[in-house]
């Protein structure tokens, strides 16, 4: 996986979580909903369009043969989920923005669900996204926490402001963790990316054979014995 393919997303989940944090008293339900379906088919095509843009090619795949390096096929169970979980996102953005009026009153539900599939999508990720690349055990906190969230999301009322305005914060932070994480991760995997590269680049030069310096040498004549030396004419 490139680590330039999740910028996009996570620069769109730190703004989305930025609005949310600062304007959580005075955001509408209905506007909330709106902005939630954009979100989903936003991140429903981006996870797409990298997610086939990513699929190695058949030359990469005879480079790491040829290098030693384990190869960056992909599974069935893989290729299942990436496609399951992006067009979910996008059949469910798109319902949002038909059918705004009967999602309304299940903002709670409609943001437990979001982070959910943030959270679902980040132990996607980590476990087999980044195969063969192992990230950070400690990253594995960060969809747990969003998790949680999307727990307490779930579990929320919004029949008065106080419970609307801890819905708006709670999601808000839960989409600035989602977009911090990916950064960091899109950092550490464009780093194992570049190194790999580099090493493989190290790797061509060291193998090609080196012609060794050819030093020209001259024939020296023999030297001649005392008699040879001594006879006329020579």
């Amino acid at each position: 996986m490139k680590g330039r393919s999740l910028i996009f997303a996570a620069i769109l989940f730190l703004v989305a979580g930025a609005v949310l944090i600062i304007t959580y008293k005075t955001t509408r339900t209905d506007g909330v909903v709106i902005v939630g379906g954009i979100m989903f088919i936003v991140c429903g095509l981006l996870n797409i369009f990298s997610y086939i843009a990513d699929k190695p090619g058949q030359k990469e795949l005879e480079a790491d043969r040829k290098a030693g390096r384990r190869t960056r096929q992909r599974s069935g169970l893989s290729n299942a989920l990436a496609w399951v979980s992006s067009s979910a996102a996008v059949i469910l953005g798109l319902c949002l923005l038909i059918f705004t009026s009967t999602f309304t009153s299940l903002v709670p539900f409609v943001f437990a669900l979001l982070i959910t599939f943030c959270s679902l999508y980040q132990f996607y990720l980590l476990a087999i996204g980044c195969r063969p690349l192992r990230l950070p055990s400690w990253l594995f906190a960060m969809p747990v926490l969003m998790l949680a969230a999307a727990i307490y999301v779930f579990i929320q009322k919004p029949g008065n402001d106080a419970g609307e305005h801890i819905i708006m914060l709670i999601t808000g932070i839960s989409f600035v963790v989602f977009g911090l994480t990916m950064i960091v991760e899109s950092v550490l995997i464009g780093t194992a990316n570049r190194r790999a590269k580099r090493q493989e680049s190290l790797g061509g030069e060291e193998s090609v054979p080196k012609a060794e310096p050819t030093v020209a040498t001259t024939s020296l004549p023999e030297p001649k014995s005392l008699d040879e030396a001594s006879e006329p004419g020579v």
